[in-house]
């Protein structure tokens, strides 16, 4: 085989691999694209099961600030920074200590340390995620 047939021969074999690289990494591309897709379908697949579960629902850490919360859940926002606003005017910033059908024990940083405050149903006119 003669000195220029088999340099042809190569330039030949490496424009087939390099044809073949692109391929291959046209593939790889592909797949990678694809694969959020496939994780969000599985995603959206759990979500859905779980949520038709009884008593499955959104929990403290999934509803954002400013939401407000019916005094029937404000168990549920124990340990969850709150604002709640009173009868007498006054805005409490907060966490949630205790909470049950009559009162909800708040504790709220107050010139420059903490004070629980006690707050009566009939005193809290509204509460909100901090």
């Amino acid at each position: 085989m003669a000195l220029p047939d088999l340099i042809e021969g190569v330039g030949a074999s490496r424009a087939v691999e390099g044809s073949m690289r692109s391929r291959l990494l046209g593939c790889c591309i592909l797949l990678v694209a694809a694969a959020p897709l496939l994780a969000a379908d599985e995603d959206e697949i759990w979500i859905e099961r779980y949520m038709s579960q009884p008593g499955a629902s959104a929990q403290p850490g999934e509803i954002r600030r400013g939401y407000r919360i019916a005094w029937t859940d404000l168990r549920r926002f124990v340990g969850v920074p709150v604002k709640v606003s009173t009868d007498t005017g006054g805005v409490h910033r907060g966490r949630i200590e205790h909470a049950d059908d009559q009162a909800i024990l708040l504790r709220a940083r107050l010139h420059g340390g903490y004070a629980d405050l006690l707050l009566r149903r009939e005193q809290v006119l509204n509460a909100e995620l901090d």
